[in-house]
């Protein structure tokens, strides 16, 4: 039985991505109002998912070769309030605890 080669997963982000470049840049040029466009643009689509794992899976390929775990991603500005807190308050009070952490961040701490 025969073994595929290695999975090139940054040649395959790089090829979906010029694909749905190519695309989106068709449907532009085109502009018509069809069946078919409404095809290129699922095709599109379809392709700029794949570009994106694609890339996520060459990172985590990268990752593992270098012995290193994947970096965490922190989203930015995002409110320190997780899911079980938001939980045990209703509504109101949720709201108004992240008004409040929010208004917290923004100002300068003495302590």
């Amino acid at each position: 039985m025969r073994r595929l080669p290695p999975f090139d997963a940054q040649g395959v982000a790089v090829t979906a991505s010029l694909a749905a470049a190519s695309l989106l840049g068709a449907l532009l040029v085109w502009g018509r109002d069809d069946v078919v466009t409404v095809g290129l643009a699922l095709l599109c689509v379809l392709c700029t998912v794949t570009a994106g794992v694609a890339a996520s899976a060459s990172r985590q390929q990268r990752a593992q070769a270098t012995g290193m775990p994947p970096a965490e991603h922190h989203v930015p500005g995002g409110s320190a309030v997780d899911a079980d807190t938001l939980e045990a308050f209703d509504c109101r009070d949720a709201l108004h605890a992240v008004d409040v952490r929010r208004r917290r961040a923004g100002r300068l701490s003495d302590r």
